[in-house]
């Protein structure tokens, strides 16, 4: 699933917040280099890489390299995918080396999966999905564009889930549940009925905030 030649190259982080850092750890994992990163002013996360400027200075060469989002936040993330007019060829899949991801799982272009996560057979990543630190993707499962799942969040088989969903740390979908798009999934909450689209569910059994 992973292109070698791809992730050996260098990477423009494209953000700075937090997930930067974890974003920076599964690409020099992977043996690739940060050539820079853009933001709107220089990160207290990188004092030893360049910064590029915002994301209108990256230039025409590091529009050639390979680029890595490096923002949690599920709106911001689309917002700068689109603002770029790049193809999807310059958004490798990042998959930490610590990940089990099997092989039969179908993986979009700009998707992270972090260390400790697990995605099962038959799964459909869609782009720029994040499964992060310690998240567990169930067989069959299928997640929408730029979906978020939270670092310990459990979907269980068969789980739907549209574009720009955001699944809270630690909480758990049951099984063959369908989540519409641009959902939210509070941090702990337990899924067991379908949530709807721009729902925002919290608790045990999850309820409509």
């Amino acid at each position: 699933m992973n292109d070698s030649d791809k992730l050996k190259a260098d990477f423009v982080l494209v953000g700075a917040g937090g997930h930067s850092l974890v974003v920076r750890d599964v690409v020099e994992s992977l043996g690739g280099g940060i050539r820079g990163y853009t933001a709107l002013e220089r990160s207290r996360h990188f004092d030893d890489i360049p910064w590029i400027g915002g994301d209108a200075d990256l230039s025409t060469e590091a529009l050639d390299t390979h680029l890595a989002l490096a923002v949690g936040d599920v709106p911001l993330r689309r917002s700068l995918v689109n603002g770029l007019p790049v193809l999807d060829r310059a958004w490798p899949a990042l998959v930490h080396p610590m990940a089990y991801v099997a092989e039969s799982v179908e993986v979009g272009a700009g998707v992270q999966i972090m260390a400790g996560a697990v995605v099962q057979p038959a799964v459909i990543l869609g782009d720029h999905c994040i499964v992060n630190t310690g998240a567990v993707i169930e067989h069959g499962s299928a997640l929408g564009a730029f979906t978020h799942v939270a670092g310990g969040a459990v979907l269980g088989g068969d789980v739907s889930v549209g574009d720009g969903v955001l699944v809270g740390l630690g909480a758990v979908v049951l099984p063959e549940r369908t989540i519409g798009a641009h959902a939210t999934i509070g941090a702990g909450a337990v899924v067991s009925r379908d949530v709807g689209h721009g729902e925002v569910v919290v608790g045990i059994p999850a309820r409509p905030r």
